[in-house]
């Protein structure tokens, strides 16, 4: 289920139809009278991207605008969000999933400003190595130039559990990810080793197979490793959308590759 806005545009109708065919339930996506959410993506020859973002209609999701879907919220297994909607939306939908006991994931992109309120209300954030930094910036923490070294990885995943963060995962890209929380051990997962064509939305994939395994009866770290295989796939691929894989997909690669 997904809780969005479009607008009145050919984008609207491509959109809603991707979703459709997918299988996602679109009740609660409305049409606004402005263009809808786009994004202009550079991608580089390794497989590297750059993405200038034009919200569009994704800022009409006003926090009064969430209340309306109160009840689909209820009914959820786990709410997922990023910062493609309004910051106030965001925080307020955080503080909606802890009133109605959702665990709620967070992908902080594209990187901005996180209060420490809203931290408060995250179950899982997930953010890459330059919205890691983003984060440790804007909190005024002292941070490396990179996350290359274990320890500097452990200290900037220790700092951002220090803020309110129930678990934290950081997608360090090739040098596959880092668990750490409440309710996961600290786990180091390696990636899967393919040839990336295009990285765009793998962090969108990575969440969104994080999110299946948790509501399908995997443990956190079993879900990270299933999200892995998702994000991996999805980078053999160009686009956004057309990259995500399907299950049957990432179990098979699953099966030929052991973790």
């Amino acid at each position: 289920m997904m809780v969005g806005r479009l607008g009145e545009d050919h984008f609207a109708q491509q959109l809603r139809s991707g979703l459709e065919e997918a299988g996602v339930g679109i009740e609660c996506v409305l049409n606004v009278q402005k263009p809808s959410g786009s994004a202009v993506i550079l991608v580089t020859a390794q497989g590297g991207n750059s993405i200038v973002v034009i919200p569009g209609a994704n800022h009409s999701l006003t926090p009064g605008e969430l209340d309306k879907h109160i009840e689909e919220l209820r009914g959820a297994s786990v709410i997922l969000s990023q910062l493609e909607i309004p910051m106030d939306t965001v925080e307020h939908l955080g503080e909606l999933a802890n009133q109605l006991c959702v665990p709620f994931i967070l992908d902080p992109a594209p990187a901005q400003k996180l209060s420490r309120k809203m931290l408060n209300c995250v179950t899982w954030l997930t953010p890459n190595e330059s919205e890691t930094l983003s984060i440790l910036e804007h909190l005024e923490h002292s941070m490396p130039r990179a996350l290359e070294e274990d320890d500097a990885i452990a200290s900037a995943a220790e700092f951002i559990l220090s803020t309110g963060v129930r678990n934290v995962i950081l997608k360090l890209g090739r040098r596959g990810i880092y668990l750490a929380g409440k309710d996961v051990p600290t786990t180091r997962i390696a990636p899967y080793r393919v040839m990336a064509v295009d990285t765009t939305a793998a962090g969108d994939a990575f969440n969104g197979g994080f999110a299946y395994g948790l509501t399908h009866g995997m443990s956190p770290v079993e879900s990270a490793q299933f999200a892995c295989a998702v994000a991996a796939i999805s980078v053999t691929r160009s686009g956004a959308q057309p990259s995500m894989p399907s299950l049957v997909e990432v179990e098979a690669l699953m099966a030929s590759v052991p973790v």
